[in-house]
């Protein structure tokens, strides 16, 4: 009995053994599998997202693009090229003025801007781009000029005075 019992603790051992050996087997599989996981992730997606954050100068400019690109493909009147020329974001006292004047209109949080700039339409003999402002010069009209606020990210109040 005495053999017997040693002969099933023997058996035993060497099984629980060999379990043990193939547990460890497939964590180095496994861990072996994550890893190349992980390192296809890295090289795939950046660790630190870059955030960039726009001053209210870049923010205008991209939104003013769109605009006008827009109001290009809708009219029939397309453009051929624009180009921004400045933009000139107003002082607080100068804003301030403005908001005194129309104060229903604009909040201290607003952004004012001018915008100057150039446009060449598809059809050199278009009106629509001549009207208003702006210097006609060869198949350019030149210093057109807008002002436009700047209210929770969003262009509003397009247009050629206050």
């Amino acid at each position: 009995m005495k053999k017997y019992l040693l002969f099933l603790m023997a058996l035993t051992t060497v099984a629980l053994v060999g379990c043990g050996n193939v547990k460890k087997e497939n964590d180095i599989e496994n861990n072996a599998e994550t890893q190349v996981v992980e390192d296809t992730s890295d090289n795939t997606v950046d660790a630190e997202p870059e955030i960039k954050v726009l001053t209210n100068y870049e923010v205008i400019a991209d939104l003013f693009a769109k605009y006008i690109e827009k109001a290009s493909a809708g009219s029939g009147d397309g453009l051929a090229e624009y180009m921004i020329t400045n933009i000139n974001i107003l002082s607080d006292e100068e804003k301030a003025d403005i908001i005194s004047n129309f104060p229903e209109d604009y909040f201290a949080s607003d952004v004012l801007a001018v915008i100057n700039f150039s446009v060449r339409p598809e059809d050199p003999n278009s009106m629509a781009w001549q009207a208003g402002n702006g210097e006609l010069s060869g198949e350019w009209v030149l210093n057109k000029s807008l002002v436009v606020t700047l209210r929770d990210g969003k262009l509003i109040n397009i247009g050629t005075g206050w």
